[in-house]
């Protein structure tokens, strides 16, 4: 009887469960059709309850149940709805239960803090206009302040997870607002708060991925100050054993060389000293720094730098890059090929360089999606690179022949059509 009874409570509590989960789906859905002009009071209302369910959510019960988590989840992506039309309104509520935290929280209330920080993760800041920017500018500030004066590790990785998630949205479209004195506040701020996760071995991947991500949204003169320093002072991750970090810095430097490529006002001389520089970071020629991989966890943000750089310089990146790369690791007469991970990177730029035909996107992911229908390419002879063109395809030509020559089936190969 007990049994039948314990077997009843469970199946509710899972009809319960997945009841709010479709709920929620639905909420969503209404709340991204909903015009602005919708009941100011119902919306409040439902704000108020999905909030709630939010903040009063049970951390231990999200960690041992996937529907209990993605409930929670699908709470946060309710409210981060809502924030597209009442951002002031919904990030209010999350700043008015952060302030009551402080400085040292609990062990007991740490992972009801941590919880609460991440429900903050889909809200919306806009850079546009400028009454919807500054309100941006405002809760970034406070963010800042909250981040700065923690002193628990979790709560900062918490905010640091966060603060990345919500920058890199507006790194691909931000332009003159960023220079709005609140801004610059919150990104100084902000800034600060990276020093202790990277000087911090266990978060230096938070912390550098968060600095990589406050520069992206930084004023020309900050950027241009800061970028290039902090590349240089952690390059010593490149030459660590552990792929996932090298792949961290490399995702960091493909969102750094589009910013400022495409977002400072450098000089032709000085950009193409700096970009010279970065590409020896590709082409060192000794084998015991060379730090690329097979791994596309590092060949795909390594290769978007490289496009990004192409679709300004195009000869740039063909006589600096793409040549050096094919040279170093293939000779064109053998298979002795001394970087497999250099030549990998270079077929796989020069794909992706001839098929990108506007401007690149920022890298707002760990890499970006190019189109594969190789039919869209067009060259001329009339074209300016079209020696360097030339050139690439006679060596990946060679390599194919190679290649066919010495481990191809001879059974698909075109003279000999395989018969049944």
């Amino acid at each position: 009887m007990m049994e039948k009874k314990r077997i009843d409570a469970l199946q509710a509590s899972r009809k319960s469960l997945i009841s709010i989960y479709i709920l929620c789906r639905v909420l969503i859905e209404i709340v991204k059709q909903s015009p602005d002009d919708v009941d100011e009071n119902m919306n409040s209302k439902l704000e108020e309850i999905v909030f709630t369910q939010l903040k009063i959510t049970d951390p231990m019960s999200i960690s041992t149940s996937i529907i209990k988590s993605s409930n929670w989840n699908s709470f946060a992506k309710i409210l981060g709805s809502m924030s597209e039309s009442k951002f002031l309104s919904v990030s209010d509520r999350f700043i008015a239960e952060l302030e009551k935290f402080p400085k040292t929280i609990s062990q007991e209330m740490e992972p009801h803090a941590h919880l609460l920080i991440l429900g903050m993760r889909y809200l919306k800041l806009k850079h546009y206009p400028l009454e919807n920017f500054e309100q941006s500018a405002d809760f970034m500030k406070s963010i800042s302040k909250f981040f700065a004066r923690t002193e628990n590790v979790s709560i900062r990785l918490a905010y640091a997870d966060v603060t990345t998630q919500l920058l890199l949205s507006l790194a691909g479209v931000v332009t003159v607002e960023i220079n709005h004195p609140t801004w610059i506040d919150a990104m100084e701020t902000l800034y600060k708060c990276t020093k202790k996760l990277i000087q911090n071995t266990k978060c230096w991947s938070v912390g550098f991925t968060l600095g990589v991500s406050i520069l992206c949204v930084s004023p020309p003169q900050l950027f241009t100050e800061r970028w290039m320093k902090l590349l240089e002072s952690n390059n010593d991750k490149i030459k660590t054993n552990d792929i996932s970090e090298r792949g961290i810095y490399a995702i960091g430097l493909s969102r750094l060389v589009w910013v400022y490529l495409y977002r400072s006002s450098e000089t032709l001389n000085n950009t193409i000293r700096t970009l010279t520089t970065l590409l020896q970071l590709y082409l060192n020629p000794k084998k015991k720094e060379n730090w690329l991989t097979t791994d596309f966890s590092l060949i795909n943000p390594l290769s978007d730098s490289l496009v990004s750089i192409g679709f300004l310089y195009p000869e740039f990146l063909m006589e600096t890059a793409m040549l050096p790369l094919i040279k170093q690791s293939f000779n064109g007469a053998n298979l002795d090929i001394n970087n497999y991970d250099k030549l990998l990177l270079a077929i796989a730029t020069y794909r992706r360089f001839l098929i990108t035909d506007k401007k690149p996107s920022f890298p707002e992911a760990t890499s970006r999606a190019y189109l594969t229908d190789l039919n869209r390419i067009t060259t001329t002879i009339n074209d300016p690179l079209y020696s360097s063109y030339e050139e690439i395809c006679l060596y990946i030509y060679k390599l194919f022949i190679l290649l066919d020559s010495n481990i191809g089936s001879e059974v698909w190969s075109p003279e000999n059509m395989h018969q049944k």
